[in-house]
C-alpha cells in the first residue's frame, strides 16, 4: 500500500461527526510498512485487551506452567453475566484451558476471560504487554460484567498497540510458533464479524478480535490475501448507534485490503 492506497482512509474519516473518533493503525506483514490515523490515542479497551491475554496466557504453556488439556471450574468470582455463554452454564462445569482460550476469543466469554486470567496471572499479563511493545495498554482488572466504578480502574489501549501484538502473533515472536499458530487458529475462528470480518470474501480471510461497549465499537485483526496480509485495528467511539461503527470501519477495512495489494 503506497501513499495514493493509504490516501482513500483519512478522506474516509474526513466524513467522521463532530462527535466520533476513530483510530486506525495498520502494517503489512511482507514489508513492516505502517501507516496510522491517530494510532497512539488511548481508548478503553474493551474484549481487544484479550488479545494480549491470551499471549500471556500461552507464553505459560510454554513455560509449562499450564497445559492446555488441563481442567478447571471457574471460581465463583470469575463468573459474571456479559458476552459469552459460561454464566449460563452449570457453575460445576470442568473445561479445558483450551476451551476456555477458544470461548474467550471466539464467543467474547467474559467469565471465561476471567479463567484465563487466572492461568495467566494479572502480573505476567502486564508484563506480556510490555514486552509486546504496548506502550499505550494498561491491564487494571478483570471482566466484570458491568462498568467499573472509578475505583475499580479501566483497560485501555491504543490502535498502534493491538497491531503491535498481532504482527507478534502472526511473525511467531509473541510466543512459541506452536502456540502462535494455535492462537491464530482461534482468532480465526471469531464469531464477531460485523466491522472488519465484512471484507472476508472473494479471497481474502479474516482473523481478530472485537471490542464493545455503549459508545465504544472497537476491532482488530489481520486480513489475509493470496498475496500479502495486513494487521489492522479500528477503534472508534461516540457512535450512539453501534452500526453506524461497523460501517465506517468496513469501508475503512476494504479501503486498506484494496490499498494494500492483498489480492493483487
Amino acid at each position: 500500500m503506497d501513499a495514493g492506497g493509504w490516501a482513500t482512509v483519512p478522506e474516509l474519516l474526513r466524513a467522521v461527526g463532530d462527535d466520533q473518533k476513530v483510530s486506525v493503525a495498520v502494517t503489512r506483514l511482507s514489508d513492516g510498512a505502517h501507516w496510522a490515523v491517530d494510532g497512539d490515542r488511548a481508548v478503553v479497551a474493551a474484549s481487544t485487551v484479550k488479545v494480549p491475554i491470551l499471549v500471556a496466557a500461552m507464553r505459560a504453556v510454554d513455560r509449562g506452567d499450564v497445559r492446555l488439556d488441563d481442567r478447571r471450574t471457574p471460581a465463583p468470582e470469575d463468573r459474571v453475566v456479559g458476552t459469552g455463554v459460561l454464566s449460563w452454564l452449570d457453575p460445576e462445569v470442568r473445561l479445558r484451558i483450551a476451551d476456555y482460550a477458544y470461548l474467550m476469543i471466539a464467543l467474547s466469554d467474559n467469565t471465561a476471560s476471567n479463567v484465563m486470567i487466572d492461568v495467566a496471572g494479572m502480573d505476567r499479563i502486564r508484563e506480556t504487554i510490555a514486552d509486546l511493545g504496548m506502550v499505550g495498554t494498561r491491564m487494571e482488572r478483570r471482566f466484570l460484567g458491568r462498568m467499573p466504578t472509578p475505583a475499580e480502574g479501566q483497560n485501555w489501549t491504543t490502535a498502534n498497540d493491538l497491531v503491535r501484538a498481532l504482527v507478534a502473533v502472526w511473525n511467531d515472536t509473541a510466543a512459541s510458533p506452536s502456540s502462535c499458530a494455535q492462537m491464530r487458529q482461534w482468532l480465526g475462528l471469531q464469531q464477531d464479524r460485523a466491522m472488519i470480518g465484512r471484507v472476508a470474501r472473494d479471497g481474502l480471510t479474516f482473523s481478530g478480535k472485537s471490542g464493545s461497549l455503549p459508545l465504544l465499537a472497537h476491532d482488530c485483526g489481520v486480513i489475509s490475501g493470496p498475496r500479502d496480509a495486513v494487521a489492522i485495528a479500528i477503534l472508534t467511539e461516540g457512535y450512539v448507534d453501534p452500526y453506524e461503527a461497523f460501517d465506517i470501519g468496513r469501508d475503512i477495512a476494504a479501503a486498506v485490503a484494496d490499498g494494500a495489494g492483498l489480492l493483487y
